[in-house]
């Protein structure tokens, strides 16, 4: 990688610390030189030296033509027609080609480019990708363990398609090995464990010039594109909750900008010069650069004020995501992970069961760009949570806390119990809107005349009552609403801690605490019982924050339930004595 512009001397591949998270990168003694004027420290420079070129220093530098990415699958040398013709073919996107790639270089050992990076990465996964049927027993009732058989059926078909071309491609480099399913399985999880997406810049007159001549002074514009691949190295950063590191993809020219000031202010620094050479130096590195159109980079960086000293592991984190998808894709589970999220799957009958007016409500929902899902977070109960207590210790009689449903999944489910003529016109209006048709034709003329019939009686106990019967049909709604999603907690409930399932709560709580006790045993050198396998103490992790959210979610559901019809009934109450 250093022979083609790679610069790692502030980092290198090390196992992590986290047993249970192989590889990891490592900070070295370098790291402290890319730091402006290391002798002024970390926290001491980071106050002194204000502005984003003194703030950021720079950890390990890959040029982005490096990267293995759709892009980089069309250029290579031997394979570049047979990557870009299966891709003009249908048969391969820009995440398949590179998935294909990574298979294919593999397989040409130390024939390929990418060898010294292929021969770092993980044989074997934790994933539920690779369960094999016991261990998938661990996941019984949960959204992952019907996800995992979906991706595993899937897999298998894509490669049923694939593998005729992969084989010519291989017999095209010299590889005669017959290519599998299982390299097909180990390439995909590699891609989707380690892949980036890399917003890169791309002048729209340059792709005008490649189709009409256009003068070479005139204007352009600039878009992001996202390219996803692999980026050799990078990839090795593990993923921490509070990182000390994160990626960027940069200008080369300002790379080597970056670079070069940064190396004629250590020199100054070492000369007593100070920062008076800065200016010059950064002029000088421009003049190196000279000019020609951009190239990039993708840099892993870090912050003066936190610079992980040499011997640190370097983390970044791979963004907000809830354990199902943390456990899906890398294979752990993070304990209390404020990103929890519970899926549940509306029951469909299978297509040919629906009748027509299941069809109108599929469309409804296909119309405002919906899913028969429903995903409840837990920062949403939390936040719930909060109100609910603070509307507790509220004096006032109006106060009013939110739903415990979330925006969108009552609009799911709003779908799913509107009554019929309801249900038409809702239909009939969102197909007018895609059609740029006036989408409320229908629903404002209905609208106007009761209006109208309202605003013509001046008999105010009448207009009280409209009021209460608008209120009336919302509560009810709601009570439709909350009756449904009450339902869909209690089955999913029903799959997890049933005989189906895995067993209540309460049992995956208890092995969590008894695994914690022997690790702990473990590291005391004392005897004990043997640890619990990584990849069970992350299922259960998984499969017991899933089992809290349901339960606090199905509380919640319940309370509001309760709360609502007694509003209704309140509410009747009234409407009888003013008919009385």
């Amino acid at each position: 990688m250093a022979a083609n512009g790679a610069d790692w001397a502030a980092a290198e591949v090390l196992p992590s610390k986290d047993t249970d998270a192989g590889l990891g990168l490592t900070a070295t003694s370098s790291l402290r030189h890319n730091m402006s004027h290391p002798w002024l420290g970390r926290r001491v420079g980071s106050l002194l030296l204000r502005g984003p070129a003194h703030q950021t220093v720079t950890v390990a530098t890959v040029p982005l033509n490096l990267a293995l990415t759709a892009e980089s699958a069309r250029q290579d040398p031997q394979l570049g027609s047979s990557y870009a013709e299966l891709m003009e073919l249908g048969l391969l996107d820009d995440r398949s080609v590179v998935i294909v790639m990574l298979l294919v270089e593999k397989m040409r050992s130390q024939g390929s480019r990418y060898a010294p990076y292929i021969q770092l990465l993980p044989e074997s996964f934790s994933t539920p990708l690779w369960f094999d049927e016991q261990q998938l027993l661990e996941l019984a009732g949960t959204t992952l363990a019907a996800a995992t058989a979906a991706r595993q059926a899937s897999l298998a078909r894509t490669w049923q398609r694939l593998q005729p071309a992969v084989s010519s491609m291989l017999q095209q480099v010299g590889v005669f090995d017959v290519p599998t399913l299982e390299d097909f399985k180990w390439a995909t999880s590699i891609f989707w464990s380690r892949g980036l997406g890399l917003p890169v810049p791309v002048m729209q007159q340059q792709q005008q010039q490649q189709q009409q001549d256009v003068a070479p002074g005139s204007s352009s514009s600039v878009r992001i594109e996202t390219l996803e691949g692999l980026v050799p190295g990078l990839d090795f950063a593990n993923h921490s909750q509070q990182p000390r590191c994160w990626w960027e993809v940069v200008e080369q020219q300002q790379q080597q900008l970056r670079q070069q000031q940064q190396q004629q202010q250590q020199a100054d620094a070492d000369a007593g010069a100070g920062e008076g050479s800065a200016e010059p130096a950064a002029a000088a590195a421009a003049a190196a650069v000279g000019e020609g159109g951009p190239s990039y980079a993708v840099q892993l960086v870090t912050n003066r004020a936190c610079c992980p000293k040499a011997g640190e592991e370097l983390t970044i984190s791979y963004g907000d995501k809830g354990n199902e998808e943390l456990l899906l894709l890398y294979g752990f589970a993070l304990p209390a992970n404020p990103h929890e999220q519970l899926m549940l799957l509306c029951p469909l009958p299978p297509p040919e069961e629906w009748d027509e007016l299941f069809t109108a409500r599929m469309q409804l929902l296909q119309a405002r760009g919906l899913t028969p899902q429903l995903f409840l977070s837990a920062s949403h109960l939390a936040n719930h949570q909060q109100a609910a207590a603070a509307a507790r210790s509220s004096s006032s009689s109006a106060r009013r806390r939110g739903s415990i449903i979330p925006a969108a999944a009552r609009e799911v489910i709003e779908v799913f119990v509107m009554q019929k003529q309801e249900l038409l016109v809702e239909l009939q209006a969102a197909e007018a809107l895609q059609q740029g048709s006036p989408a409320s034709t229908l629903s404002s003329s209905s609208s106007s005349s009761s209006s109208g019939q309202s605003n013509s009686q001046n008999d105010v106990e009448s207009i009280v009552n409209d009021e209460i019967q608008a209120r009336i049909e919302a509560l009810g709604l709601s009570m439709a609403v909350l009756t449904t999603f009450v339902r869909l907690l209690e089955l999913k409930l029903i799959q997890m801690e049933g005989e189906e399932g895995t067993g209540p709560l309460e049992d995956d709580l208890r092995l969590l605490q008894e695994a914690d006790s022997a690790q702990q045993a473990h590291k005391a050198h004392a005897a004990a019982a043997a640890e619990m396998p990584s990849w069970l103490r992350h299922c259960l992790l998984y499969r017991s924050g899933q089992k809290q959210l349901v339960r606090q979610y199905l509380t919640a559901g319940r309370r509001e339930l309760q709360d609502t019809l007694a509003e209704l009934q309140a509410l009747m109450e009234v409407t009888g004595e003013y008919q009385e």
